[in-house]
């Protein structure tokens, strides 16, 4: 039963990824190659900031549960995907902060996959009880949120 609200949750994860990332984006294009730029004009409590790096600590879990090898080459090319189709479909800024501030999120995800790892037999059962701990309270309150707006 775990495996089924381990993978709804990450399923749940990936459509927060696209809502977040490109649905609900503006429709223009910027580019910022400027490290730390954005991080300095916005500050370091910024929600943008912050949004950026907990967006990935999921992804750095998984990938360290399903691929271990190339977790932190999966983190940055993921990173940079999006952040090259927000370029292209013109959803929002193509920000190298977003891209270093999702890598910092992705190793904070590998990292906790790794001590997951040394603390429970089973990786994905542990992820699964957490993702329901914290997941399923917050798929509610979104749906919600979505029924009353």
């Amino acid at each position: 039963m775990y495996r089924f609200f381990y993978y709804a949750m990450m399923l749940c994860y990936g459509g927060l990824v696209i809502e977040t990332v490109f649905l609900s984006r503006d429709h223009y294009r910027n580019v910022n190659l400027q490290p730390f730029d954005m991080i300095h004009a916005q500050g370091t409590l910024d929600i943008n900031v912050w949004g950026n790096v907990l967006l990935f600590i999921p992804l750095g879990i998984y990938l360290m549960i399903h691929y271990k090898q190339v977790a932190l080459w999966g983190v940055m090319l993921a990173s940079l995907c999006i952040e090259i189709f927000q370029y292209i479909f013109a959803r929002g800024a193509s920000d190298i902060d977003d891209f270093l501030l999702n890598t910092m999120g992705g190793l904070i995800g590998m990292g906790l996959a790794w001590i997951l790892g040394k603390c429970f037999d089973d990786v994905q059962k542990a992820v699964a009880m957490v993702s329901m701990i914290i997941g399923l309270p917050f798929i509610g309150l979104t749906l919600l949120l979505f029924i009353a707006n």
